[in-house]
């Protein structure tokens, strides 16, 4: 089994046939709270992934705040200054429209709320690999 996890190409594959498994072969009362987490696991996956791949710039005139533009966007907006020869002025509204907005304290919440993430599954998967093991 823990193989087959490897081989799976993506985190939410992984996720997801772990969700599969606890649901097949837990009794629902156990399977409820490690369905809840794994929900929480994909939804700070999404936002880590969201930050982990973007191209990053600080606010000139306050350093507290940060910008991120997703990779692709910023690839799709570097091509298609080339073949036009476009000046950057008439395509950057769009590539505003795909600007996000972090200060420091949203970036330094997010890797709380990892941590804590990281200690509840810990506990989690602990606690039913004991609950398992003593049945």
């Amino acid at each position: 089994a823990l193989d087959e996890l490897s081989e799976m190409g993506t985190n939410i594959k992984r996720t997801q046939a772990v969700r599969n498994l606890v649901s097949l072969e837990l009794p629902a009362a156990d399977a409820a709270p490690i369905e809840a987490l794994m929900i929480r696991v994909l939804n700070y996956a999404e936002k880590r992934n969201k930050i982990a791949h973007g191209i990053w710039g600080v606010h000139p005139d306050e350093a507290n705040v940060v910008y991120r533009i997703p990779v692709k966007r910023w690839i799709v907006f570097l091509a298609s200054l080339l073949p036009r020869k476009a000046d950057p002025s008439d395509i950057i509204t769009e590539l505003n429209e795909h600007v996000e907005t972090y200060t420091v304290a949203d970036l330094e919440q997010l890797e709380r709320d990892g941590a804590a993430l990281l200690k509840d599954v810990v506990l989690a998967f602990t606690g039913l690999a004991k609950k398992t093991g003593e049945a």
